[in-house]
């Protein structure tokens, strides 16, 4: 076995290529990504369309950035807010959405015609 120092030529390692990436090609026409719009109350409604514009966070909210009351009782359906959905339209309800029916007939106040019967009095559909 015999070892060589010193003068000889010294080889390089040879060189690494790397693989050039392949970049996409520009589509003709193409526009750069825009920047999103406003939107301070994150429903998903650019502010300068939004008609209600502090709605609370996680509420469904619709095309104008309100709260959806899809019974049209006035309490609004997101986050369990609306206990009673389906509520039928004129009824009054409480602040959880619920009917209310302050004489106890099974007709509720708003769309009883008779709102004051006697407490156990049979009356027809519209609480008379």
């Amino acid at each position: 076995m015999s070892w060589k120092f010193g003068r000889g030529k010294r080889r390089e390692p040879p060189a690494e290529t790397a693989a050039a990436e392949p970049q996409a090609a520009p589509v003709a026409g193409a526009q750069e990504p825009e920047e999103p719009l406003p939107d301070a109350d994150s429903d998903g409604v650019p502010d300068a369309d939004d008609r209600c514009p502090a709605t609370l966070r996680g509420i469904d909210v619709d095309t104008g950035g309100c709260p959806r009351d899809e019974d049209g009782d006035g309490v609004h359906d997101g986050l369990g807010m609306d206990r009673c959905p389906g509520t039928p339209r004129g009824a009054v309800v409480d602040s959880h959405g619920c009917p209310l029916d302050g004489d106890g007939d099974g007709v509720y106040d708003g769309l009883d015609r008779c709102p004051e019967s006697e407490p156990g009095a049979t009356v027809n559909d519209e609480g008379c």
